[in-house]
């Protein structure tokens, strides 16, 4: 299986771990995640035209520093799976992904017409952080969030699968998972980003792994590992 992800720093925690964790449990997958920091639906679609060489061309979860166009990307090879996704802070209401949304998915099948489209369906900020309290009021980031990503989901038939990687953030706050954000955003380089890519496994393969990884770039704390993994689940 071939996943291409077009994507921002929140797709770049999302793909750190799933390729080794596939490869772990014997299933082959690869990964490519193009990378632009705090890149939105609009931002593609203005790379896209002007041709820009600004994505930083991500492989199997390695960062790298070989940037390509958005043209060339989906050029390059042919994929099963290409995921979209828009910044959380515009997801809050429906109104944002029209019509950068409809043009984006126009634009993968012009290159991809054999790939399944998947939204990535990115998570609250840090319910205590600055970032979420000018956005929303307390706890309503999650709510706002699950309900819009719920009705695109509804109104583009063209997207045939969702990775609810915001349910399992949000379930993992619930149950008092530490540690989940390095800072008011992005995920913690162990759990919170192993927590999104059991989410992910889960959603390309239909199941839970049957075995984890162990060698993380930071460690999990014990009390939290079984959390996670059933945050995971349940999402």
């Amino acid at each position: 299986m071939k996943i291409l992800s077009i994507g921002n720093s929140f797709s770049r925690d999302a793909h750190r771990y799933i390729h080794a964790l596939a490869r772990k449990n014997g299933a082959e997958l690869e990964t490519v995640n193009l990378y632009v920091a705090d890149a939105s639906l609009d931002t593609h679609i203005r790379n896209y035209y002007a041709d820009r060489r600004v994505y930083f061309y991500d492989f199997n979860g390695v960062e790298t520093d070989f940037c390509v166009t958005l043209n060339e990307a989906l050029s390059a090879d042919e994929y099963d799976i290409v995921t979209v996704q828009q910044l959380s802070r515009k997801s809050l209401g429906t109104d944002s992904f029209s019509p950068s949304l409809e043009r984006l998915l126009e634009i993968v099948e012009l290159y991809q017409p054999r790939a399944k489209i998947y939204l990535h369906q990115g998570w609250e900020y840090s319910p205590d952080s600055a970032e979420a309290r000018a956005v929303a009021p307390r706890g309503d980031m999650y709510n706002s969030l699950d309900a819009t990503l719920s009705a695109i989901m509804e109104k583009y038939p063209k997207i045939s699968g969702n990775i609810p990687s915001h349910r399992a953030v949000n379930l993992a706050i619930n149950a008092g998972v530490e540690r989940l954000y390095r800072d008011g955003v992005h995920l913690s380089l162990g759990g919170g980003r192993y927590l999104v890519a059991l989410v992910w496994y889960k959603s390309l393969f239909g199941a839970m792994p049957e075995k984890h990884l162990t060698a993380l770039d930071k460690p999990i704390p014990a009390p939290d590992l079984q959390k996670i993994i059933l945050c995971a689940q349940n999402a």
